[in-house]
């Protein structure tokens, strides 16, 4: 078990034994006492846009459905039932983000550190919510709105509005947040509602953003120029910009540097950010990973536990060069690439729960194509996708369908049992 888990669970651990404060409101019943044992073991899809299911783990409500019971077949997300235009949705450890087109963000789920930005959090006896909460912007208190884009982390919370500014809100014992905490200083601390993610000190807000990524404990933003910034924890270099292994953490972006050899300039055109990793594609089909690499997650061919890249370092897919309509994902410590063209999904990185659906549990360090499972569908109308969990992964097929494989400890693969599946298999009833 590579470290960033290992030294997260060993928090968990403490802080069952030490239990913080509990309560009750409005929205809930449930109180948050410590540290949920699950990271990020449920999933949550919208559904001809309109509609949002969730299953899977649910401790601490994270799939919305006003209990904490957990589910392996998806179920209705209320609050979303009637909404039109949703489009974005993104779950972290434990909480889950939503929102519908412009309209304002929804969290729902654990929220002992603010990650679910309504302005309470467990440690001053607010609970979690079982059911969607308004985030809300630092200061005025106004609802959170205008978005276009979320992203959920380790305890943390990012979404993007329509102008390309960030938003960042929960957790940020290592900067996660990218900006200064309304004490106005640094430390393990919590931001309990929505504020601007900002360039340096002087607080100049990160604007000209076009999609943002979050992983464990840090955080990346690519810019309209092609451009990616990253912050955070970066002790394995999972940000990216070089900088010494002795001073792991970034409290605002930085920019990260792509070198290729011989030199060309190399733009991104999608980001990806796993627990302590990072990917990203440029718009010559190219794809790049960075950061930590003990079960072969950057897909160079290396692994092991002092193996990792401080920069980014460009890998090989089977066939050399994709296109910039390709897409990538990053789990806990896998990694997943779709090729269009071919119409080939590839999978690397860590797989003892069959999450690279290669039929195997055996870890692999340079990409694997996943044999007879395509995504293109003759009468499809829809856009293929993937995600990547903690040890599970999603794809959507053109013709709309779902489908999972990988840990099912808790039916987070929507399959009606909890049992590990090493290939894809429909989710149920999508």
């Amino acid at each position: 078990m590579y470290r960033w888990k290992s030294r997260l669970l060993l928090a968990v651990g403490v802080a069952l034994l030490s239990a913080c404060g509990s309560g009750n409101s409005s929205n809930s019943s449930m109180t948050a006492t410590s540290d949920p044992l699950s990271f990020y073991q449920h999933s949550a899809v919208f559904v001809n846009n309109t509609t949002l299911y969730a299953w899977g783990a649910n401790e601490s409500g994270q799939i919305g459905n006003g209990t904490t019971s957990n589910s392996s077949v998806p179920v209705l997300v209320t609050r979303f039932a009637n909404y039109s235009a949703g489009n974005g949705v993104a779950i972290g450890s434990n909480h889950t983000l939503a929102f519908q087109k412009y309209s304002t963000v929804r969290a729902w789920g654990f929220n002992r550190y603010g990650q679910l930005g309504n302005g309470l959090t467990a440690d001053n006896q607010t609970p979690n919510s079982s059911v969607p909460v308004t985030v809300r912007k630092w200061g005025s208190r106004a609802s959170l709105s205008g978005v276009t884009a979320v992203a959920a982390g380790g305890y943390f919370s990012l979404a993007l509005d329509r102008n390309g500014t960030v938003w960042s809100w929960g957790k940020n014992d290592h900067g996660q947040l990218g900006r200064l905490s309304n004490q106005n200083t640094f430390g393990n601390y919590s931001s309990q509602m929505a504020d601007k993610v900002v360039v340096a000190a002087v607080s100049s807000p990160l604007t000209g953003v076009t999609a943002i990524a979050a992983g464990g404990a840090h955080a990346l933003a690519l810019k309209n120029d092609g451009t990616v910034w990253g912050w955070g924890y970066n002790e394995w270099g999972q940000v990216g910009d070089g900088s010494p292994h002795d001073k792991p953490n970034h409290f605002f972006p930085v920019l990260v540097p792509f070198n290729d050899t011989p030199p060309r300039t190399v733009t991104i055109a999608k980001i990806a950010a796993g627990s302590s990793h990072s990917l990203a594609l440029d718009s010559d089909g190219f794809i790049w990973a960075w950061g930590y690499n003990y079960f072969g997650q950057l897909g160079n061919g290396l692994h092991g536990e002092n193996v990792y890249s401080e920069t980014p370092v460009k890998i090989s897919i089977p066939a050399p060069g994709l296109t910039s309509a390709a897409l990538i994902a990053a789990g806990a410590s896998h990694s997943l690439a779709y090729d269009p063209v071919t119409d080939i999904l590839y999978a690397w990185g860590y797989n003892v729960f069959g999450q690279l659906g290669d039929g195997t549990t055996i870890n692999r360090y340079t990409p694997v194509a996943i044999s007879g499972f395509t995504l293109k569908v003759l009468n499809g109308t829809l856009p293929a996708s993937i995600s990547a969990s903690w040890d599970h992964s999603h794809a959507r097929k053109t013709d709309g369908s779902w489908w999972s494989w990988g840990e099912n400890s808790v039916g987070q693969l929507g399959i009606g049992n909890q049992t590990n599946q090493f290939s894809p298999v429909r989710v149920r009833g999508m």
